[in-house]
């Protein structure tokens, strides 16, 4: 069985690379040997091997019914344990084995309307789930907090993407318009709505103990973190 037959991990190389911010990477990745990639789900992450036989798990940004790439976008940690500094010292051309995706924080297909609250380099699924209820045509909105400009990941990408007007951008700098606004957001929301929280624990603390003041049902708020204490939920 070769390489790409395997069950497990599929064999890509970087493609295109550029840098989001001072300490976020964009990597493009494509199959070594030129195939579709695995399908996969809004939401879905895949598992990078690295020497040695450790393995982290990344988000997929791009849309899902884009087989020709996978997009990461890695936010440098220069306390953690190695595997960003990896991922930043790629270059076009290298090759690294992934695994075929796998998803723990899916779109719930019942919902009536779906509202994606990102924190930072937490933006990176949401860009997969904004670009998928946009094609089909789903009710949703992106509220995506950072703490300027320079450090939001993705801003350009957003502020062009045809689904540009269901944005609402959150700057926390002096000046700006301030923190993510939880409670006016999840007490507008259309009754039977879902929410999706992705970023760091601190933001997910203050949105998780929000929507539960607001009894919002725990069944409707879905989170994956960033931090490494707290992968998915």
């Amino acid at each position: 069985m070769s390489d790409w037959d395997s069950p497990v991990w599929l064999d890509v190389q970087v493609r295109r690379r550029w840098m989001e911010t001072g300490d976020t990477v964009a990597l493009e990745l494509a199959s070594v040997q030129g195939q579709p990639l695995s399908t996969f789900e809004a939401g879905a992450c895949v598992d990078v091997l690295f020497p040695g036989g450790a393995v982290r798990a990344y988000s997929l940004a791009n849309a899902p019914h884009a087989r020709d790439h996978y997009l990461l976008g890695v936010r440098l940690e220069p306390q953690g344990q190695g595997g960003s500094r990896t991922m930043h010292a790629l270059r076009v051309g290298d090759r690294l084995r992934v695994s075929r995706p796998r998803n723990s924080f899916p779109l719930h297909g019942g919902a009536l309307h779906h509202v994606l609250l990102a924190g930072g380099i937490g933006i990176t699924p949401m860009l997969s789930m904004a670009a998928h209820l946009w094609r089909t045509a789903a009710s949703f909105e992106l509220h995506h907090g950072f703490r300027s400009p320079e450090q939001a990941p993705f801003l350009a990408h957003v502020r062009e993407a045809p689904y540009a007007r269901h944005v609402s951008h959150w700057c926390s700098a002096p000046g700006a318009q301030g923190r993510m606004a939880f409670s006016r957001i999840l007490a507008r929301v259309p009754a039977l709505s879902h929410v999706y929280l992705c970023g760091p624990a601190a933001f997910m603390e203050a949105g998780a103990a929000t929507a539960a003041g607001l009894g919002w049902p725990a069944e409707r708020l879905h989170q994956e973190s960033f931090d490494a204490a707290h992968r998915a939920t």
